[in-house]
């Protein structure tokens, strides 16, 4: 028998040396915010298509994943990625609209590591599960539900890759790791330490009174979280900055809408104008990251910094909101219960008005340096009602005493100016 094999001709031309987007495929719409909802949009629109019992070797049924009966002629599907192997470290990510929500289920594997996990664009874990017995993630073998204590690492480590290490390609694939990061470092610590519960210190007696946030409240924070980022590209402003160790004040216009190579100018330092060794020593120091329209300066990766999953509400006001989250643990030498991290979301424009990370009370390192002062503030401020407030302060630092002596640092950062252009 002769069999034609042919490599179909329209896009995305399996085998070709760039990507194009899956002829036919209709524009994604993901309605839920949240730090996976890009990712999510972007799976469905270039992701493979996919039943979700085979795509993730549901056992037994469907009901596993989604806690209620699922029959046969209505099986889920969805759109798929994976990045890796199995021998360094798989990721695989599936995002399925299905009874009016958009589920997404995330895998990673390296031997004998293998987790699944469910979530939705607000990055919030839902369910986890590891292996049986066998230790392999196949159709029929029965999968054990695990708490959050267990899951938290993997999991978290999971939403930090697909909601901020992946980027679209350019290439022949439509992800790719962005450049210099290496999504198995940790995979191959839990591969090693699977079954070790981490050590992790207690939460400050004061966020424990707190009582945790409804489903109303929690949809409220999601969604101004969502927002963080969010039209960046769509304003041109002057930012006014002081590092941690250049005290010197340097004033910046940045405009995206212009070409590459102009969209940030040094406009003074110390209030004059800089001279060209000073401008070609600014853009050696911002590298390749000088034409990256940034959310504000220096602000830190809240995705890394706080855990969401446990949100309390602070304080509930007529226009105002403030949640409270605890900082994220590693070890047990952290002191995240010194800590908090307070959110005050505006009700009408459902965003961000401020993020303060402080410090509770003092505390000692090595027994010798005691750490005083730490914490930062980050404002929000509307600008177009149409669109994401934008950052306009950020500002933090902290002070320590070794001995007698104090040490001080800290930071600020302001944009002013605000110009709506088309990036």
């Amino acid at each position: 028998r002769t069999v034609k094999l042919v490599v179909p001709t329209p896009p995305p031309h399996w085998g070709s040396s760039v990507w194009h987007k899956p002829e036919g495929r209709s524009p994604a719409v993901v309605a839920e915010a949240g730090p996976l909802a890009e990712c999510s949009r972007a799976v469905l629109e270039e992701g493979i298509w996919s039943r979700v019992a085979s795509g993730f070797a549901a056992a037994g049924s469907l009901e596993l994943f989604f806690g209620q009966k699922i029959s046969a002629d209505e099986e889920p599907t969805g759109y798929a990625w994976q990045l890796g192997n199995g021998r360094e470290g798989e990721h695989h990510i599936l995002v399925t609209q299905f009874r009016g929500r958009t589920a997404i289920l995330l895998q990673v594997r390296r031997w004998p590591y293998q987790r699944i996990y469910l979530t939705s664009p607000s990055g919030v874990l839902e369910k986890a599960w590891r292996p049986g017995e066998s230790k392999l993630i196949n159709v029929g073998t029965a999968l054990v539900e695990i708490s959050w204590e267990e899951a938290r690492a993997g999991f978290e480590h999971e939403v930090a890759l697909w909601s901020t290490q992946v980027v679209r390609g350019t290439g022949r694939w439509p992800f790719e790791v962005k450049p210099g990061y290496d999504p198995n470092t940790l995979v191959a610590i839990l591969a090693a330490e699977d079954g070790k519960p981490a050590a992790v210190r207690p939460l400050a007696p004061e966020f424990l009174k707190l009582r945790v946030v409804t489903a109303a409240e929690r949809a409220l924070f999601d969604e101004a979280w969502g927002k963080l980022g969010a039209d960046a590209d769509r304003w041109a402003y002057t930012e006014t900055a002081r590092g941690v160790e250049d005290k010197r004040v340097m004033v910046t216009r940045v405009n995206p809408s212009q070409p590459e190579g102009g969209r940030r100018v040094l406009l003074s330092i110390d209030g004059r104008p800089p001279t060209g060794d000073e401008v070609q020593a600014w853009r050696d120091d911002a590298g390749e990251g000088a034409e990256t329209v940034k959310p504000l300066g220096e602000l830190p990766a809240l995705e890394g910094m706080v855990d969401r999953q446990d949100l309390r509400v602070r304080r509930d006001e007529d226009g105002t909101m403030e949640f409270e989250l605890p900082l994220r643990g590693e070890s047990a030498d952290f002191p995240r219960d010194k800590f908090q991290a307070v959110f005050r979301v505006g009700k009408s424009q459902r965003a961000f008005e401020e993020i303060k990370v402080s410090l509770r009370d003092s505390f000692r390192v090595a027994g010798v340096v005691k750490v005083a002062e730490a914490g930062w503030l980050v404002r929000f401020q509307v600008i177009d009602p149409a669109l994401a407030p934008q950052p306009v302060l950020l500002k933090g630092g902290g002070a320590a005493r070794v001995l007698l002596v104090k040490i001080a640092r800290d930071f600020e950062c302001t944009r002013t100016d605000f110009r709506r252009v088309n990036p």
